[in-house]
């Protein structure tokens, strides 16, 4: 019995030197107990006009060779002027011995006006273990400061196209319409103000200044922007014209809004001349010839007729007057002359009359083979109609064929002829 005893008592003593020896291996494993480690991470998963969705993901790494427990997880995230825009208390628990636990939390939030150029966002939190009478304890935090552009990286200007539209014309200028087409393709609305568009042509010649009222482009969805005025006729002498736009762009993001300026630039054709006329009806012209004889030569006595049916008045410029003999396929200058320039009334018929002398030679000397009377004689009259002050032309001229007898006209024809 007394044997058995003594076994006893040394059995409890061997455990109990095992237990103070491993009592004393694990306290000072803890005291040595270090930290987790925590890693934050911030992702945009949507946003507004109104509101934005952040999700933080939290990374939690147990370095020691123990279980630790997490509590008192707290994060919190802050605007540019130390306003919580955001807070939540997560959840901890037992994190295993070189171990990670994950943990996620997504925030609506709104900027309420605040700059949110950067996020600052805490994480602080307590670790510790208790076994017995030996506990220890450590608090951790961690600290992310992310800029804006870094987390929202689709945010695109609006897609923008000019559009000018000539209208008609009077002596003096002509009536321009300037539309903006604009499309926005981020899912937050925008404003577009203080729009102005600057027109010059392709020599760098300033030709109007247009200021646009601006107005809200709401989130994926289209806006036409529209603003009239005048330019000088003159510019229809140019071959293009450039059309430059500045505007200020006001995206407005979660309830904060951020200014960018916008500049584009289109190239825009001029239009034909004959397009911008008030009148749908065509400009006409008739030609009628009388002959008489003089000591000089036979005299050919030419009427212009131009029916100008629009509301601004014509100038004719470089007005020639040729006369052909015609004899089967037999082509022969008989003369020519040249008109002054005329002014061709608005909405009236404008006459201009000419003489040309033919000598009798060339009119009554036919060819080899040909016959005293020529078969035909041909009057053509070239001039370039347009508006004063413009280089481009609205009509050519006209051809006349007419039967020829001595001191009279049978036949005239006359044809549209434009300029070469």
């Amino acid at each position: 019995m007394k044997k058995k005893i003594i076994i006893l008592i040394l059995v409890i003593a061997i455990v109990t030197i095992l237990n103070v020896v491993s009592a004393a291996f694990l306290y000072f494993d803890i005291q040595a107990m270090e930290a987790p480690d925590a890693t934050l991470r911030v992702e945009l998963v949507k946003m507004n006009s109104t509101e934005a969705v952040i999700r933080t993901t939290i990374d939690i790494r147990n370095p020691n060779n123990f279980d630790i427990i997490t509590k008192d997880i707290g994060l919190v995230t802050k605007a540019s002027n130390g306003e919580n825009i955001a807070e939540a208390t997560l959840k901890g628990g037992v994190i295993g011995h070189h171990k990670n636990e994950t943990f996620t939390k997504t925030f609506t939030i709104n900027f309420k006006g605040n700059n949110p150029e950067t996020l600052e966002t805490k994480l602080t939190g307590t670790a510790g273990i208790k076994s017995g009478f030996i506990q220890k304890t450590l608090t951790f935090s961690v600290k992310l400061i992310t800029t804006m552009d870094s987390i929202i990286t689709n945010i695109l200007l609006p897609n923008i196209n000019i559009h000018i539209d000539f209208g008609e014309l009077s002596q003096k200028s002509v009536n321009v319409t300037t539309v903006l087409e604009a499309y926005n393709p981020n899912p937050f609305d925008m404003n577009i103000r203080d729009v102005t568009i600057n027109m010059t042509t392709e020599k760098g010649q300033d030709i109007g200044y247009f200021n646009l009222t601006g107005g809200v482009l709401a989130a994926e969805s289209s806006l036409n922007l529209s603003g009239k005025g005048t330019i000088t006729i003159e510019t229809l002498n140019a071959k293009t014209i450039l059309a430059s736009m500045d505007a200020i762009v006001d995206e407005t993001i979660a309830g904060y809004t951020k200014s960018l300026p916008v500049h584009i630039e289109a190239t825009v054709g001029v239009p034909d001349l004959k397009t911008l006329l008030p009148s749908k009806l065509p400009t006409e012209a008739s030609l009628r010839s009388d002959f008489r004889a003089s000591l000089r030569g036979m005299v050919s006595v030419i009427t212009i007729e131009i029916r100008n049916p629009n509301k601004v008045e014509l100038e004719a410029k470089d007005i020639t007057i040729t006369t052909y003999r015609i004899d089967s396929n037999t082509k022969r200058l008989l003369g020519e002359c040249s008109i002054p320039d005329t002014i061709i009334k608005a909405d009236n018929t404008t006459s201009i009359e000419s003489e040309l002398v033919i000598p009798y030679l060339k009119l009554f000397v036919p060819p080899p083979g040909g016959k005293f009377i020529p078969d035909w004689i041909e009057v053509d009259v070239r001039a370039n109609v347009t508006i004063k002050g413009l280089i481009n032309y609205i009509w050519g001229g006209i051809v006349a064929y007419q039967d020829f007898h001595p001191f009279r006209i049978d036949k005239v024809y006359t044809s549209p002829a434009t300029k070469d």
